[in-house]
């Protein structure tokens, strides 16, 4: 299926073309924003429309938690950033200004709500908020497709967040949509958790490597996906969940599964949910079922029991695409990280 966001973006990603939209302006201060995610949907290999395989994930969007950035542009060469070890971003500036043709340089600021090196999205956030600062304090606007390609480049993987809620197969070691899925996400209810563990650099993984009758499996995910988004039926994203986080566990072991699943049996939710290049997991519930607060509370109560300290709890909401959003009620906010 034809990607709807931009059916030139494969072709610019690998050509190293990308199209600057907008009329020059006067530089000034400017700010750019990326929301985070909680982990994956579904993550795999997938056909494109020449029938070569390509990695790709479906983001879980986190629209509470939120990466800022503000550039200033200065008359001197070079980027600085601030805090210093946010080098992505630093590069992801610098990536930007080659692409805007701009040879000065400027001050970067980065401040981000989102935990680091947990597959929620941080680093991937930094580099999306730098790209759309630099690119308006310089009067550009580019599209969600040129951020993608731009953040590839900067960070040699990236994390489809620059599509905000919109629900999108993204090739995120290319940098480009490989199928629009049309809309938002179905609405569900998330209680996440971590257990701990060492950090995980996204970037630092080889690729996976599928047998071909897991490469059999995520086609048919992809169709469960893809149904789930037009019909917005949220069971059937949470088993296709469900079923991404299983077969990670062959890759990236997630400790705390076992416990989730059996959460998620005795509080009648609708499925699992794991960041698959990170520390999170989640027990996913439909928001709109009968009793939902005591199912909440028992899940908890089962975390604490077990020992589990950090978790948290919010919805998904069929919100716009673009800019990321903040909290909309109680609900919808970190409990405890």
């Amino acid at each position: 299926m034809a990607s709807a966001v931009d059916p030139d973006a494969f072709d610019r990603c690998r050509a190293g073309r990308l199209t600057v939209v907008g009329a020059p302006a006067r530089p000034g201060p400017a700010r750019g924003s990326a929301m985070a995610h909680h982990g994956e949907i579904l993550q795999g290999v997938f056909e494109r429309d020449d029938g070569a395989l390509a990695h790709a994930v479906v983001s879980l969007p986190l629209p509470a938690l939120h990466a800022h950035a503000t550039f200033v542009p200065t008359r001197t060469f070079g980027v600085t950033v601030s805090p210093a070890w946010k080098t992505k971003a630093a590069g992801a500036a610098r990536e930007t200004l080659r692409w805007l043709g701009v040879r000065e340089g400027g001050r970067l600021s980065v401040h981000s709500s989102i935990p680091v090196e947990r597959g929620m999205g941080s680093s991937t956030a930094d580099v999306v908020g730098a790209i759309r600062a630099v690119a308006r304090a310089h009067g550009r606007a580019p599209t969600e497709a040129d951020v993608a390609a731009l953040a590839v480049r900067a960070e040699g993987a990236s994390d489809g967040v620059m599509f905000g809620p919109r629900a999108v197969l993204y090739a995120n070691r290319e940098g480009y949509v490989l199928e629009d899925l049309g809309g938002p996400l179905p609405a569900l209810h998330v209680l996440g958790f971590d257990v701990g563990g060492p950090d995980v650099d996204t970037i630092a993984q080889p690729p996976r490597e599928y047998r071909p009758s897991e490469i059999e499996h995520l086609r048919h995910l992809r169709v469960m996906v893809r149904r789930a988004v037009a019909e917005a039926d949220c069971a059937l994203l949470a088993r296709t969940a469900t079923a991404s986080a299983r077969l990670n566990q062959r890759f990236l072991p997630q400790a705390a599964l076992p416990l989730a699943e059996r959460i998620c049996r005795a509080g009648d939710g609708i499925g699992v949910q794991v960041a698959h290049s990170g520390r999170v997991v989640a027990v996913l519930f439909d928001p709109a079922a009968d009793g939902l607060g005591a199912r909440l509370a028992d899940a908890r109560r089962r975390l604490r029991a077990a020992g589990v300290e950090r978790v948290w709890s919010f919805r998904t909401d069929s919100v716009a695409a673009g800019e990321p959003v903040g909290p909309r009620d109680a609900d919808n906010r970190e409990e405890r990280w």
